[in-house]
This record gives C-alpha cells, structure tokens and sequence, in this order.
C-alpha cells in the first residue's frame, strides 16, 4: 500500500522512491546550466529520457522552477551539444499552460526563432519551428508599431506558414465597427451547410 503525497508519475512506488525521483529532477535541472558543455547535454538526455519513459510526469517538469530558465539559456548557447533535447523538452512543456507562460516571458520564442535562421543549427529547424509553434499557440500575440513597419506581413506570414490543417480569416476593426458589421465580416467567409451548422 503507498503511504504519503504522491507528486509524480509513479503511482505504484512508495513515497521514498517518489523523493528520490524528485531529487534527481532537481539535480538534472541544476546540471543544464552547468559550464561544461557535456554535463549540459547529459542532463537534457537524461530530464528527456526519463520523461519519455514515465519516471516524471510532464506537471512534475512544470513544478521544477529553474528548469525554463535553464532551457532558455541553454537554447542561446553556441554550443549545439544538447540542444535537440532542450528543444524537445520546450516543446513537451509548452503543452503545460504555466510552464507555457514562463518560457514565453523568458523569451523561449526568440531563441527557438534565432535557432531556425542560424545555418550552424540546420538539424535542429524542424524541431525548433515544432516547438516554437507548440508554445505560439498556447498564447495571444499583440504587435505594436508604427504604420509600415509589417506587422500585418509578419502576422500573415506565420498564418500562411501553418499548413493545410489551419483556416485563418483576416478582420479588420477599428473605431466605427459595430456589432452588426462584425458578424457581417464574421459570417461572410462561411456558407450555411444544415439548419444552424455553417462552415466554410
């Protein structure tokens, strides 16, 4: 019978397994901003391989408060050893909505955007681009600028990069759009298919 708080993906192991395991996430995560660039690249394995084999749930990665921090400075390192790991794991933790929050405010979306335009790192564009959509998409975005500087042709450009499983409409709003008119814009692109179902 298990006794204690169970805080992991090990529902059938006793509490001192459970502590053992958290103490090892722990060390782990400490160890992907170590200086060496091999400790780094371990202790991404071994965080990822543990993850993928059910010794720690993905909420569990999300508790650990150093690890977004260690993971976005490791994105930015020149080193590569490693960084498909961490790139993996941003992507399984952009799927955990506070996890998801902190990487965006540590600026994970720029680091997974500089790996993808830097040659040295062509391996890792697929992953990154996953990743860095991963995160995306669990946030809004609001860009600021003056007229002319392409916010509209950054904003459609990822639109259109997303592939044939997206459908996007542009609406254009501003201080004269009212209801009526909204729902006008809305509805337009749609065709009324059975009753009260629509689509496009």
């Amino acid at each position: 019978e298990v006794t204690g708080v169970q805080t992991c993906a090990l529902p059938i192991l006793g509490p001192c397994v459970v502590d053992r395991a958290m103490a090892t996430l722990s060390d782990l995560t400490k160890k992907l901003n170590h200086p060496l660039e091999e400790v780094r690249q371990r202790s991404a394995r071994g965080l990822r391989s543990k993850l993928d084999a059910g010794f720690f749930a993905l909420h569990d990665l999300a508790l650990e408060p150093s690890l977004p921090l260690n993971l976005v400075h490791m994105l930015g390192l020149p080193a590569v050893g490693g960084k498909m790991d961490a790139v993996a794991l941003v992507a399984q933790l952009a799927a955990d909505a506070s996890a998801s929050k902190q990487l965006a405010k540590l600026g994970a979306v720029g680091s997974l955007q500089r790996l993808q335009a830097d040659p040295a790192h062509v391996p890792l564009h697929a992953a990154a681009a996953t990743a860095e959509h991963e995160l995306v998409r669990q946030h809004g975005a609001m860009l600021l600028g003056s007229a002319g500087v392409g916010k509209t042709a950054i904003i459609m450009g990822k639109l259109r990069s997303l592939g044939e499983d997206f459908m996007f409409s542009v609406i254009n709003v501003n201080y004269y759009t009212n209801f009526n008119s909204l729902m006008k814009q809305l509805e337009g692109p749609l065709e009324k298919k059975a009753g009260k179902n629509f689509g496009p």
